[in-house]
């Protein structure tokens, strides 16, 4: 059985998509946790947390 020259990028982009999806899922979580509370609060150090490693995931896969 032969491979497709481009299953490598295949995979590579379906991986990209996988950390996308995540990030943007731990977000959408750390967003409604924070939804109302104050700055200082636990879960607003998690939405910035969050929005850090979604901004990081996003330009490792333009970097692809």
């Amino acid at each position: 059985m032969t491979v497709p020259p481009n299953a490598c990028s295949q995979v590579i982009l379906i991986n990209a998509v996988r950390d996308v999806a995540s990030a943007l899922g731990d977000l959408i979580n750390a967003t409604k946790d924070a939804a109302g509370k104050s700055a200082s609060d636990n879960s607003m150090f998690h939405l910035k947390a969050s929005a850090k490693v979604s901004c990081v995931v996003g330009i490792e896969i333009e970097k692809r």
